[in-house]
């Protein structure tokens, strides 16, 4: 499954991905050795919707689990953080 990765000027080091599904594990790899694996790194999440093929990949997603790393997730939701 493919995911969407948007990046701006790479000075800012930002990333904005759509949705979360199980192209995020290997988005992760792809990440990590680009050298976010050295921490120091941000993400943004942009979640469209909280089915669980849009969520799966949260779990897999390593750059989540590297101490310095950000990631944000954003939605339309009002209690996000609850739907998780």
């Amino acid at each position: 499954m493919w995911k969407y990765l948007l990046r701006g000027d790479p000075r800012w080091g930002k990333r904005l991905v759509i949705d979360a599904g199980s192209g995020l594990k290997e988005l992760g790899r792809h990440l990590m050795a680009e050298g976010l694996a050295d921490g120091g790194g941000q993400v943004d999440i942009l979640m469209s919707h909280t089915h669980w093929d849009h969520i799966v990949g949260l779990s897999f997603f390593h750059l989540a689990f590297v101490p310095g790393n950000r990631i944000n997730i954003w939605g339309c939701h009002t209690r996000l953080n609850e739907r998780f």
